[in-house]
C-alpha cells in the first residue's frame, strides 16, 4: 500500500473514490480546555523548539515533575 501524507482532505477524496464518504470530526479529539491530547516526547519538543526559534529567543519544555536529564537532553537536542 503507497503511503499518503495529504491529511484529512486527501483521505477523503480517496474514500470517495472508493464509492463511501469519511466523516471525521476532529472536536472530540480536544481536552475541555481545548487541546488535542498528544504523547508528548523530547524529540517532539525538539521539533517544536526548532520551528519556534525562527521567532523567539527563549524555549522551554514543560514536564510532569522536574528531571534534569530530561531537561539536559532537551538542552542538548535543541542546540
Amino acid at each position: 500500500m503507497q503511503y499518503h501524507s495529504g491529511g484529512l482532505a486527501e483521505a477523503r477524496n480517496i474514500a470517495k473514490s472508493l464509492g463511501f464518504e469519511l466523516i471525521f470530526d476532529w472536536e472530540p479529539l480536544r481536552t475541555s480546555e481545548g487541546f488535542y491530547q498528544i504523547q508528548g516526547c523530547v524529540e517532539l519538543c525538539d521539533d517544536r523548539a526548532r520551528e519556534y526559534l525562527k521567532y523567539s529567543d527563549m524555549l522551554w519544555m514543560e514536564t510532569p515533575t522536574p528531571d534534569l536529564n530530561l531537561a539536559k537532553k532537551f538542552s542538548a537536542m535543541v542546540k
